[in-house]
């Protein structure tokens, strides 16, 4: 047994109430402690765990070496008989290099989908330019054909060219909403509270519910990525609740603090538990947008209760631009 300890590249600490009852040289190669001094330390002074009370079999935490670096490390606990008593063997691996690719694999898929979000946001943009400054310029000088034409005509078909020239008017009309949504021009020209303003009282007139929405403390300068990630945000949440929550009131509140964005949407409906729910593709998109902007989500239902998500964005410009 003491051949197997000194020959394993983990470290092994055998302990009784933390106190060191046996430890081995690869210990004190992770940490730089002498193999005396190591005997004198307790487990908590060189490994930190979140709650090193209720150790589960295997945990992950922080090895705090001599020289007070610290790296991650992977610790797996267990019962031995030892000398006669039962004491608990600790074997603490070095996985800072598994934590160094997962860090670099997350930074890759966040870097994609902004890649992609941002594909997204200039796709939409198209569209609005093509839907405004095209088709939507087409469709108004059509009406103003009709209606020149319409008073050269005859009485009796008056009321044909009045139901072309309705038909041209919705048309138009329906082409401004599609615009505006895929790029509202406030977000831009007054900054998100005015777009977010904007969208509650549009959503409030086409779904006739009640939409209050609220804004504290000043809105701060905020980049395109930011302005642009928190109106689809909102937008989302907003479609969200009128799918699914039968709600007869919404609430929108932005409160913007020196520190943090903070946004929540909460709906008066019917609720639900989110344990047994499999969430769509409107949930998904506000978390991954939440993470590109490196904010938290939090989501809190029950059913018959109504539904509440609130969401914290840092103000500090971010990475991942959406450009």
């Amino acid at each position: 047994l003491s051949h197997f300890y000194n020959a394993t590249t983990d470290g092994i600490f055998l302990h009784t109430g933390s106190k060191a009852v046996l430890v081995n040289n690869a210990l004190s190669g992770l940490t730089g402690y002498s193999l005396n001094e190591l005997m004198e330390l307790q487990l908590e002074d060189i490994v930190k765990l979140e709650n090193y009370q209720n150790i589960s079999e295997i945990a992950e935490g922080k090895l705090v070496r001599k020289d007070s670096d610290e790296f991650f490390v992977e610790v797996k606990t267990s019962k031995i008989e030892y000398d006669g008593d039962t004491i608990e063997a600790c074997v603490i691996r070095d996985i800072s290099r598994r934590k160094e690719m997962e860090n670099e694999l997350v930074l890759e898929r966040k870097a994609r989908l902004a890649a992609v979000y941002g594909a997204q946001e200039m796709e939409r943009q198209r569209v609005s330019r093509e839907l405004h400054d095209g088709l939507g310029q087409r469709l108004i000088a059509m009406k103003l054909a009709v209606e020149k034409i319409s008073l050269m005509k005859e009485q009796e078909n008056c009321g044909k060219w009045k139901e072309i020239e309705s038909n041209l008017q919705d048309a138009i009309q329906e082409t401004r909403q599609i615009s505006y949504d895929l790029m509202p021009p406030e977000l831009y020209e007054f900054g998100l509270s005015r777009a977010i303003n904007q969208l509650c009282k549009k959503a409030a007139v086409n779904s006739g519910l009640t939409i209050n929405f609220d804004q504290e403390g000043e809105e701060p300068v905020l980049n395109r990525k930011q302005k642009i990630y928190l109106f689809r945000i909102t937008q989302e949440a907003l479609n969200n609740a009128f799918r699914y929550a039968r709600a007869h009131t919404i609430s929108v509140q932005f409160i913007f603090t020196s520190q943090n964005i903070i946004f929540i949407i909460e709906d008066d409906g019917i609720g639900f538990d989110p344990e047994s729910v499999t969430f769509g593709n409107g949930i998904y998109n506000i978390r991954e947008r939440v993470n590109l902007l490196q904010g938290s989500f939090l989501l809190n239902a029950q059913p018959g209760k109504g539904t509440v998500i609130q969401v914290r964005i840092p103000i500090k410009n971010t990475g991942y631009e959406a450009d």
